[in-house]
């Protein structure tokens, strides 16, 4: 499919081409994955961003979505205190979430899931209360995020 697509942070828009793999809701969101004619990188969509879908002719391999579905439950891993793991214990984040550890200083939590500005934006809601352990890509984002936030401060 070819659409336009607005970025959400900037109000620009793009032209995009993909074969699209599946449709996934995150917090009452939908999103559209797919592979991106650009650059070949598998990608999400919001279906709120999109505009002037066209159905294009171009053939593609609709075995690929299998593998993005199951890249889309890739692992992470967190530390919370003990009053915010209860929280997060009774209201997973996702699906896979499963406990590691818990002990009085602190609940270990394991997920499994693709890393997305999503997942970003629901870890930094979190602010002091969690601590990213595992994927170490993971962790150096959610530093560089603060200490972009501080920064900002630090302007002032």
């Amino acid at each position: 499919i070819k659409f336009l697509h607005r970025k959400f942070y900037d109000d620009s828009t793009t032209m995009r081409h993909i074969d699209p793999y599946l449709l996934k809701e995150f917090r009452y969101r939908w999103y559209i994955i797919g592979k991106d004619h650009k650059d070949g990188i598998v990608k999400s969509f919001g279906l709120d961003r999109i505009e002037g879908i066209e159905f294009t002719r171009v053939k593609y391999n609709a075995k690929a979505k299998e593998s993005v579905r199951k890249r889309y439950e890739d692992c992470f891993g967190i530390v919370c205190e003990p009053m915010q793991g209860r929280y997060i214990l009774a209201l997973p984040l996702h699906h896979s979430q499963h406990l590691i550890e818990e002990n009085e200083k602190e609940i270990i939590l394991g997920l499994r899931v693709y890393l997305t500005h999503d997942l970003f934006m629901e870890l930094l809601s979190y602010g002091e209360e969690i601590k990213v352990l595992a994927p170490q890509k993971l962790v150096d984002e959610i530093i560089s995020r603060h200490e972009r936030s501080v920064k900002k401060y630090n302007d002032l």
